[in-house]
């Protein structure tokens, strides 16, 4: 029986092979994205370029940070850290919430403030 109209044996074959195509990219981004990343250990916070503070994740502390309209409000727990509050209009920074991974990090750009995640070896504490 010979196949009519646009769904010919060909057709059928190569609309297979995308979907399969794209189920197999999906599967890919999909296994990328929820691959564990490395712990972080320090966190770098700097404000408008300058760097205030190198710190280990390794306790619980809170750290205000004077800025341009206000003070921001930074906590820092065993693991992890997040903006806590911050004169920003839009609160962003605050709604990323805690960060944990190497490279991840937490900006404000009304306020110039950025928090970057890193793992290191021997870590040297600044406090500015």
């Amino acid at each position: 029986m010979k196949a009519r109209g646009f769904w010919s044996k060909s057709r059928i074959v190569e609309a297979c092979l995308i979907g399969t195509s794209f189920l197999l990219v999906g599967a890919v981004c999909l296994w990328l994205s929820l691959k564990d990343k490395s712990a972080a250990n320090t966190a770098d916070i700097s404000l408008k370029g300058e760097r205030l503070y190198s710190l280990t994740l390794d306790h619980q502390e809170e750290i205000d940070i004077p800025s341009d309209h206000g003070h921001i409000l930074v906590d820092v727990d065993v693991g992890k850290i997040a903006v806590k509050s911050s004169p920003c209009p839009s609160q962003y920074c605050v709604h990323q919430g805690y960060k944990s991974h190497e490279g991840e990090s937490i900006i404000c750009a009304y306020e110039g403030l950025s928090i970057t995640l890193r793992s290191v070896g021997g870590v040297e504490v600044i406090h500015v």
